[in-house]
């Protein structure tokens, strides 16, 4: 018989035991590659519907907000009394969600920070004319002089809104 023959023949039980444990090697890596595979899967399915779940509330917000800015605007071009309007916005989402803010694209970021900065300094810029404030109900009143200008300061924010809720929409796919 050739050496070799010998060789398999002295040491067959260690080449089983080598070949044995390969295969249960490679058999307990590639479950542990599996199963990282599948929590990974379920992991980046959970940021998904997290981040439509923040497109979705922040997208009502600013329709809510535009709606509304488009009510006030309306409402100070017509206005020949005193008229009032809130004393701050309503963007409660907003703060809830802001540390959540990295799930969104960044032209989403963008168009929101850009939305939320009007939404802001519009109240800011109406307020200068507030004549009255009303504490119980939370409205600033403007006198019948100011209300063409505070309307134009609520109007110049509908059209950032406008593209805020534009870019959510084209990202949730509904352009």
């Amino acid at each position: 018989m050739c050496s070799w023959v010998w060789y398999l023949k002295d040491y067959q039980g260690a080449i089983a035991a080598c070949i044995t444990g390969g295969l249960g090697f490679y058999g307990v890596i590639r479950t542990l590659n599996k199963n990282a595979g599948i929590a990974r899967d379920a992991r980046l399915h959970t940021i998904e519907l997290e981040r439509e779940a923040l497109r979705a509330a922040l997208l009502e917000e600013l329709r809510y907000e535009l709606k509304r800015y488009s009510d006030i605007s309306s409402t100070f071009f017509k206005a020949t009394t005193e008229t009032a309007f809130p004393k701050s916005p309503l963007t409660g989402v907003y703060p809830l969600v802001r540390n959540r803010i990295g799930l969104l694209t960044p032209a989403e970021v963008q168009a929101l920070f850009h939305a939320h900065f009007v939404i802001a300094f519009a109240h800011v810029q109406a307020s200068q004319f507030a004549v009255a404030w009303d504490k119980v109900d939370q409205y600033l009143k403007v006198h019948p002089n100011d209300c063409v200008r505070v309307g134009s300061y609520f109007k110049d924010a509908i059209e950032p809104i406008r593209l805020a809720i534009h870019e959510f929409e084209k990202t949730v796919g509904r352009v």
